[in-house]
């Protein structure tokens, strides 16, 4: 190309000087110009074309890579890689499987245990309130007896508190109940479970507050009332007796008011707050004197009677309602019971289904 550019420039320059005059050397300088030029262009293209080349080169090698198929004859080698890939991926995927359930479990696990001790703190505290209950029944016939031999005395009815059962109620009554369930513990001992525990704890706070209402309203009160009397009444008869001595014709009449005072004195000092001595060793006996005939023209006397027998009303009263309270007491030691056996039932079942060895003392 290059060659054949050159020829062609060498016959124009030679015709050119054939018909011109005089050849200039600026028309010789043009025509090297326009050669060097024609040279630059060609170096141009040539390059051009090898990069075009190379270019081409390059994306059908890409072209073979990408679009070259594996060969169908894989060798023992190929094959070994593709086991041991393949056994890999199901070993990890076991291994994942095997610690998700392994870690399910172990929750399952620790959610069972947590029940376990659920019920057998349960268990534990039913047979807190079980002894209880068993214990207040003690408590009630040892103060229905008492009351009976003493009735006019404050007898005690021992106190003790239930609050197990309250412990119980505040728990989560559903998980109570899955407890039950998932260790396959009778749901009749879950419904009678609550019920009982209302009951009980009820009838325990009932004990102490009728209790307490009984002993202020049925023997305080009265009681305070007879002390007061009669103490109004002993000193009265003191004054009678002396008028009565200062009066010769009747000092007969004082001398059986000084007896039943001189008695009374003689052992008041130890039973101070005995209504039982002050009425049977005070009050009735005065009554039954004062009402005799020779007594009874006595102004004085006669504004004592109603006193008398106030207290001897409110002495009866309270000896009548003390045992009315301690036999209605005394009744609810069959439900006291009933609760205790149920309380023993549902422990021993607790017990037996989660398999915890619990001694109960």
């Amino acid at each position: 190309m290059r060659i054949l550019l050159s020829l062609l420039i060498f016959v124009f320059t030679l015709v050119f000087s054939i018909h011109a005059d005089v050849s200039t050397p600026l028309d010789i300088e043009c025509c090297i110009s326009i050669n060097k030029k024609l040279d630059e262009q060609t170096d141009i293209l040539k390059q051009q074309y090898e990069l075009s080349a190379k270019n081409k080169q390059v994306i059908n090698k890409i072209y073979e890579k990408v679009t070259d198929t594996p060969n169908a004859d894989m060798t023992y080698k190929d094959w070994l890689n593709i086991i041991g890939t393949l056994f890999g991926s199901l070993l990890g995927a076991g291994v994942a499987i095997f610690v998700f359930k392994r870690g399910i479990k172990h929750e399952k696990e620790k959610e069972e245990e947590k029940k376990r001790s659920l019920l057998k703190a349960i268990a534990l505290t039913l047979d807190n309130i079980e002894k209880k209950c068993r214990t207040k029944v003690l408590y009630i016939k040892e103060y229905n007896e008492s009351v009976h031999k003493r009735p006019w005395e404050h007898s005690i009815l021992k106190i003790n508190t239930i609050d197990e059962a309250i412990r119980i109620k505040s728990l989560n009554v559903d998980y109570v109940f899955d407890a039950f369930y998932e260790f396959k513990i009778d749901e009749k001992y879950y419904i009678k479970l609550h019920p009982h525990l209302d009951y009980i704890s009820d009838l325990f706070k009932s004990f102490d507050n009728d209790y307490s209402n009984h002993s202020h309203q049925y023997i305080t009160m009265p009681s305070n009332e007879i002390l007061k009397i009669n103490e109004q009444i002993q000193n009265e008869s003191v004054f009678l007796a002396i008028d009565l001595e200062k009066n010769q014709r009747l000092t007969i009449l004082a001398k059986p008011i000084w007896e039943i005072i001189n008695s009374y004195n003689e052992k008041i000092k130890e039973n101070k707050t005995n209504i039982d001595f002050i009425i049977k060793k005070s009050i009735d006996p005065l009554l039954h004197l004062y009402i005799k005939k020779e007594y009874l023209n006595i102004t004085s006397i006669r504004d004592f009677l109603p006193l008398l027998k106030h207290s001897k009303a409110l002495y009866d009263s309270i000896c009548e309602y003390n045992i009315l309270f301690a036999d209605q007491v005394l009744s609810k030691n069959e439900s006291l019971t009933n609760c205790a056996n149920i309380f023993h039932e549902i422990k021993m079942q607790i017990n037996k289904q989660t398999g915890n060895q619990i001694t109960f003392n």
